[in-house]
């Protein structure tokens, strides 16, 4: 479950750094998350696995082959979530 917009409107939207789990990057877990307009998640089943944080709420998730984020990874140069992403694929 997620609220919507719980960051605030798109007007509020910011860029502040995330921190990425080992999974991603052991060695510089900073990446620069763009959010807009971005939700965040309510509530996540013990399945889930979280895959990146910021201010040490959930951020990027996974389940399976399927990875859901509340930022907008493509919107940087950084490529380390996509890698992540076309590996798991």
């Amino acid at each position: 479950m997620v609220n919507r917009n719980a960051f605030g409107r798109q007007i509020d939207s910011f860029i502040d750094d995330i921190d990425l789990s080992k999974d991603i990057d052991s060695v510089n877990p900073k990446f620069e998350g763009v959010f807009i307009r971005a939700p965040k998640f309510k509530a996540l089943s013990e399945d889930i696995k979280v895959i990146a944080t910021y201010k040490n709420e959930p951020v990027l998730i996974e389940k399976g082959n399927i990875v859901v984020g509340t930022f907008h990874p493509e919107l940087t140069d950084d490529l380390r979530i996509h890698k992540y992403f076309v590996d798991k694929v």
